[in-house]
């Protein structure tokens, strides 16, 4: 069975909505993300038809990456703030989509017993990740909340934790050595990135240090 998403691009002969063709896509459990030249993420919902459910802004209108981690339900991205313009920043966007009726229902309550949280604020809230050079390409552990960032000059590793804790910079690495960092793959506690014509794969240890943080090193060998 195929479902069709169509994206209103022509009319005709006309292009009447170039701003909604997609850019990236990925997706979040049963629903799909798709990254738009108008700088907002639909999702669509699965459902004997998938439906537009929701949109968000993003920061930017240039998207070239979009991913999801699961375990902590935030979409993260690579956005250009204009066509040529280098990306310093990688992006994490919580509470992206509407309150579920339970949330609803406990928003509400919160409210009534004057507890609120703000867990259950319907508008979302944004991380951003300083990575010190420019970045060409992401890869996320959507188990971990790990993200891995490849740019001209190394890799930089970071991980997000839930919303309202700062994102860690746990290390970077300098692959000057090879030829520009072209593919990136991690899961967990392993990270690989590709070349032209090499491929490494590397196993990373987190090291305790002073206070609840951690930093990150790579085995000798």
């Amino acid at each position: 069975m195929v479902k069709v998403i169509l994206f209103h691009l022509f009319n005709g002969q006309q292009v009447v909505g170039i701003d909604e063709e997609p850019l990236a896509i990925t997706h979040a459990s049963t629903t799909i993300l798709a990254a738009t030249k108008a700088g907002r993420v639909e999702g669509f919902a699965a459902g004997a038809e998938y439906v537009r459910a929701f949109s968000f802004e993003t920061a930017n209108d240039g998207i070239t990456g979009l991913h999801h981690v699961p375990a902590l339900d935030c979409v993260v991205t690579l956005e250009r703030e204009s066509a040529h313009s280098r990306i310093n920043v990688v992006r994490a966007y919580y509470r992206y989509h509407p309150l579920t009726t339970t949330d609803q229902a406990a928003a509400a309550t919160e409210a009534a017993d004057g507890t609120t949280t703000g867990r259950y604020a319907s508008a979302g809230s944004l991380v951003q990740l300083a990575v010190p050079w420019s970045v060409h390409t992401l890869a996320v552990c959507g188990a971990t909340g790990r993200v891995l960032a490849g740019g001209e000059r190394g890799l930089s590793l970071w991980a997000l934790h839930e919303e309202g804790q700062a994102p860690e910079h746990l290390m970077d690495l300098d692959t000057s050595h090879s030829l520009p960092v072209r593919r990136l793959a991690i899961h967990r506690d392993y990270l690989a990135y590709a070349s032209s014509n090499e491929l490494f794969v590397l196993h990373f240890q987190l090291v305790p240090r002073s206070g609840t943080s951690t930093s990150s090193s790579l085995p000798s060998t």
